[in-house]
C-alpha cells in the first residue's frame, strides 16, 4: 500500500467509549458512518451497533484493550445506508487522574478505496464487492487480489483464506459477509463452512449418494470439500452440469 496514497483517500471515524463500551464522544464521519442522528448515538454500545456475526470479535477487541490494544486488530465490513465500508479498528485506551482506566478511543480507518469496487451511482461514489482483501500481518496490511483466492473457510468467528501460491491467511471478517461481497461471478458459497472460486476447480467427483466432491488444486487445498444438498441444484447450474 503506497503510503501518499493511504494518507490521501483514508478517512477515519473517531468514537470514544467508556468502560462498559458506550458511546461518549465521536467525530463528524464517525457520525455519518454510522448513519444515525448525533443525540441518537450517545450512551449506546458501539458493541450492539454491529452486525450480529461482528458483535463477539468486537467486544473481544474492546475486551482485549484493557490489556493491549493492539491484540485484537480488527478488519470488518460495515454496511451503511446504501454502501459499504471496509474498516480497520485501532484503539487506544485513556486513563484518569488516579490512574484508572476512563475510556477508549476507537478509531476505525476506511480502507474502502483500497479494497471494493467503485461505483458512480447518481453522481456519489458507492463501494460495493471487494475486490481485495486486507489481512492485518505483522504489524502490517496485505492486499489480497480476489482473483488469487482458491477457497475460503470458516474458522468460527473469523476465514482462513487460502491463495493459489499454497498460503493461507487469517481474516477476521466473518464468511457469511464474505459471502455477500466477494464477485459472485466467480465465487460461490458451496456449504456452509466453504467458499469456493469456480474457477480454480480442478475436477468434480461424483461420490455415492449424488455427493459432488471438488478436487482444488493440492499445494492449497487442506480440506475435502463437498457441495452440500442444500446448493447441488445451483451448483449444477452454476457449472451447466
Amino acid at each position: 500500500m503506497n503510503i501518499n496514497d493511504f494518507l490521501e483517500e483514508v478517512r477515519t471515524a473517531i468514537v470514544v467509549v467508556d468502560t462498559s463500551f458506550k458511546i461518549q464522544f465521536l467525530n463528524s464521519y464517525a457520525q455519518k458512518l454510522l448513519s444515525l442522528t448525533h443525540g441518537d448515538l450517545f450512551g449506546q454500545s458501539i458493541i450492539d451497533l454491529h452486525t450480529p456475526e461482528a458483535r463477539e470479535k468486537i467486544r473481544k477487541m474492546f475486551q482485549g484493550s484493557t490489556v493491549n490494544p493492539d491484540e485484537y486488530p480488527i478488519i470488518q465490513v460495515w454496511e451503511g445506508p446504501g454502501n459499504a465500508f471496509l474498516l480497520w479498528a485501532k484503539l487506544s485506551k485513556l486513563y484518569d487522574r488516579e490512574g484508572k482506566l476512563a475510556y477508549i478511543i476507537a478509531i476505525f480507518y476506511d480502507l474502502s478505496f483500497f479494497t471494493l469496487h467503485k461505483e458512480n451511482i447518481d453522481h456519489k461514489i458507492v463501494y460495493t464487492q471487494l475486490e481485495r482483501i486486507p489481512i492485518y500481518e505483522n504489524r502490517k496490511i496485505k492486499l489480497l487480489d480476489v482473483n488469487s483466492i482458491v477457497y475460503v473457510k470458516s474458522t468460527g468467528n473469523y476465514s482462513t483464506i487460502y491463495r493459489d501460491d499454497g498460503q493461507k491467511f487469517l481474516s477476521t471478517i466473518h464468511l457469511n459477509i464474505l459471502d455477500e461481497k466477494l464477485p459472485g461471478e466467480i465465487f460461490m458459497r458451496v456449504h456452509r463452512s466453504y467458499i469456493v472460486n469456480l474457477n480454480k476447480i480442478e475436477e468434480i467427483i461424483l461420490e455415492e449418494g449424488q455427493k459432488y466432491r471438488l478436487k482444488l488444486p493440492d499445494y492449497c487445498s487442506e480440506d475435502r470439500i463437498y457441495v452440500s444438498r442444500r446448493k447441488y441444484n445451483e451448483f449444477r447450474r452454476r457449472l451447466m452440469l
